[in-house]
């Protein structure tokens, strides 16, 4: 694997066929950037959230690469109790499981499956929603001096 982050564009290939359920699909650097630009809404955000090192010892090294998605929705009606968002977010997130649950991004990751991701936050009339995948592949180091 020639680049570390391979699986960044081949995920979001994948969400494309979801155009017509968000006004955008980007990504970003953190949930806490999304914050201060939510942009337009419905929106979904790939972000990187890190490794969890699997099995492997020496030159090979199984990994868990974690993605976090965040559904973005806005509902003007009601700015505290959230209950608005969830009824839009529900939906979308459903979709998102569809669309990227066991789906595998190419022969050299596994399939996507669900981690732990952090709750959701509201702020200002916007729900945030995060759901976090993680794809598994191999790390190989120098071969010999």
């Amino acid at each position: 694997m020639s680049n570390y982050f391979a699986a960044e564009s081949l995920i979001l290939n994948q969400l494309q066929s979801l155009g017509n359920d968000f006004k955008l699909i980007s990504t970003g650097r953190s949930l806490k950037e999304l914050f201060n630009h939510p942009g337009p809404t419905p929106a979904l955000y790939l972000i990187y959230d890190g490794q969890e090192p699997f099995m492997g010892a020496g030159q090979e090294q199984v990994i868990d690469q974690q993605w976090l998605l965040v559904v973005v929705v806005r509902c003007a009606r009601e700015t505290t109790a959230g209950a608005f968002e969830r009824l839009e977010a529900g939906p979308l997130i459903n979709k998102l499981f569809t669309t990227l649950l066991g789906w595998q991004p190419h022969n050299e990751f596994g399939p996507l499956t669900l981690k732990t991701a952090p709750g959701s936050v509201y702020n200002n009339g916007y729900g945030y929603y995060p759901v976090c995948f993680s794809t598994r592949f191999t790390l190989r180091g120098a071969t010999g001096i």
